[in-house]
């Protein structure tokens, strides 16, 4: 009856006729909150929610209603999710410049979803949304590449998770400018809400420590790295680096997380996230001389990862653990049960890897390489565990601050917190929120619901953002019909089967393909059941290739967004081509 009473509330009339010109509304678009859908047997179309200019989306047009039942429906709608958050399908007709009520629903709610991507009929952002992140004082050339973070965040951060990703925009500095390498503002962009680093500062450091960014685009760009008319992986020259030693970093993060407080928590984010970026500098410097080492003795990328995954013993794939599967203010913790496995020997492997030759000349390099790189897994551990301790932190606090809130009937109780921003946060805690922050919380919502519906490029120069959906847009339209992909595969074996898209904690199936735009520790149950894995981006020393070196997963890499428009689709692996079964 609540929901009743707030329809006629919010510009619905109560209708004391039937009539047979009815028609559905139903407030969402494919289960997506960004939209609302207007429908009956001769018609379908798809407003855009929260603004009145240029809101009509047609998508199916043989007999619409006119914009001014449009204009009255979005108003009615709008009005009401401002009231009530519930997901309906409501049954009226328009008579009079009225919505009369005919009956309504409730559906379920939608399961939350990390990657909602979907190539639409239609362009999924208002102009002035693609318009949002575009920064004019910024170099057009600047390149940004999404892959760097698919195993750290969600496709899409939600409004809160974005408005505390703002303050990392220039976290590469620090480290950088301790170790005199030029930077290029912003080292971090989000664009959409969706999270980029800045690939010319990247290179740019490279240039400095005398490297190239072969080996940095084999593990986050691996679609660029297929495009190489000639692979030549250099080592970094660590000499250049002055940098703190990590256990220093680590001492600087912890300082820093017990001084956390809600007053102090974006000048103390920003210290404790350049932190761990300079961790992770340091390791993947070191781990990418490491690995070359070995790589250089091997001659090959899967015989050099089974000889430091099949030999090390002290991994969090063999621990109980509660982890986050991505970092974001909407997703909980998950329990992380071990894998079972044996080790193998160092020199034993090593004996039965390579040839007589190579292992009587660089077994004890090998050795010692491989016990290095362990060592820096360690590294790696701790930092994902340091992630999560950070972010219960954060949560803790925020959670306090909406429970006072809440307390001195400042905030709605049960809104959710991820389609808030900090900036808003703060009004209300000052008492400065003049505007009724339920009208922003709830634009916040749609807004989110549509960047996450909007496909980016994987990498985009700074110019193009505003290009974004024609960009997409010409991507689909040219590989739509394209039946064969040389990806970069690990561990391949002949492999048939449908393609599964996982992109939430449940499982979908067993056998044949899945794909997820990045895999977490916390992730890898999801895939387990699946003959391969096609992921946008796998890094050499990510839980994925540790997980799928060990029980001899096949993972396939390098198809930019190639899998969401494959998936449903019957594929077959063999001799290194991915193809499309017409079956």
């Amino acid at each position: 009856m609540a929901i009743k009473e707030a329809l006629i509330r919010n510009g619905f009339y109560e209708a004391e006729k039937e009539s047979n010109e009815y028609f559905y509304i139903k407030n969402s678009y494919d289960d997506n909150f960004g939209y609302i859908s207007v429908y009956n047997k001769n018609f379908f179309t798809v407003l855009i929610k929260g603004t009145f200019k240029n809101f009509i989306l047609k998508v199916k047009n043989s007999d619409t209603l006119d914009k001014n039942a449009y204009m009255k429906i979005a108003e009615a709608i709008t009005s009401f999710e401002r009231e009530i958050d519930e997901h309906l399908e409501i049954k009226v007709f328009f008579e009079d410049n009225k919505l009369y009520l005919l009956d309504f629903k409730a559906l379920p709610k939608p399961k939350y979803l990390f990657d909602r991507r979907e190539n639409t009929s239609f362009t999924p952002l208002t102009n002035v949304e693609y318009s949002l992140f575009h920064d004019g004082l910024i170099k057009g050339k600047t390149l940004y590449l999404n892959g760097f973070f698919n195993n750290i965040f969600p496709e899409t951060l939600s409004p809160f998770s974005a408005s505390l990703f703002k303050i990392f925009e220039e976290v590469l500095n620090p480290f950088f400018a301790e170790n005199d390498i030029k930077t290029l503002s912003p080292s971090i962009k989000h664009i959409f809400n969706k999270p980029y680093i800045n690939l010319d500062a990247i290179n740019l450091a490279y240039f400095t420590l005398k490297s190239n960014e072969h080996f940095f685009l084999l593990n986050f760009a691996p679609h660029l790295y297929l495009k190489l008319k000639k692979v030549k992986f250099k080592d970094v020259d660590l000499d250049i680096l002055r940098e703190k030693s990590i256990e220093e970093f680590f001492k600087d993060t912890d300082e820093n997380i017990n001084k956390l407080t809600y007053e102090n928590l974006l000048e103390n984010l920003f210290f404790i996230a350049a932190n761990m970026f300079a961790v992770f500098a340091v390791f993947f410097f070191k781990f990418t001389n490491h690995f070359l080492q070995i790589y250089n003795k091997v001659e090959n990328l899967e015989v050099a990862l089974k000889l430091i995954y099949l030999t090390r013993n002290n991994s969090l794939l063999k621990k109980e653990l509660e982890l986050y599967p991505f970092f974001d203010f909407n997703i909980p913790k998950i329990k992380v049960l071990p894998f079972k496995y044996d080790i193998e020997e160092i020199e034993v492997l090593i004996k039965n890897i390579l040839p007589k030759s190579k292992y009587i000349l660089g077994k004890n390099k090998i050795i010692k390489n491989i016990k290095e790189i362990h060592n820096l897994l360690e590294i790696r551990d701790k930092m994902i565990i340091k992630a999560n301790e950070v972010f219960d932190k954060i949560k803790s606090i925020i959670n306090e601050k909406i429970d006072e809130l809440c307390s001195e009937n400042k905030l709605r109780e049960n809104l959710d917190i991820r389609f808030f921003d900090i900036n808003s946060l703060n009004d209300l805690i000052n008492d400065n929120y003049f505007a009724n922050y339920i009208f922003n919380y709830t634009f916040k919502k749609w807004q989110y619901e549509r960047f996450s519906l909007q496909i980016t490029p994987t990498e985009i120069f700074e110019e193009d953002i505003p290009e974004t959906q024609k960009i997409i847009s010409n991507f689909f339209e040219k590989n739509r019909d394209k039946q064969e992909f040389k990806p970069l595969i690990f561990f391949e074996k002949e492999r048939k089967g449908d393609l599964t898209h996982i992109n939430s904690l449940e499982k979908d199936e067993k056998g044949g393909f899945c794909y997820s735009k990045g895999v977490s520790l916390p992730m890898l149950k999801n895939i387990n059941d699946y003959d391969c894995v096609i992921v946008e981006s796998a890094p050499l020393f990510s839980y994925l290739i540790e997980y799928a070196t060990i029980f001899d997963k096949t993972v396939i890499t390098g198809l930019k967004n190639i899998p969401l428009i494959l998936k449903g689709k019957k594929l077959h692996l063999k001799n290194g081509i991915l193809r499309v079964l017409n079956e």
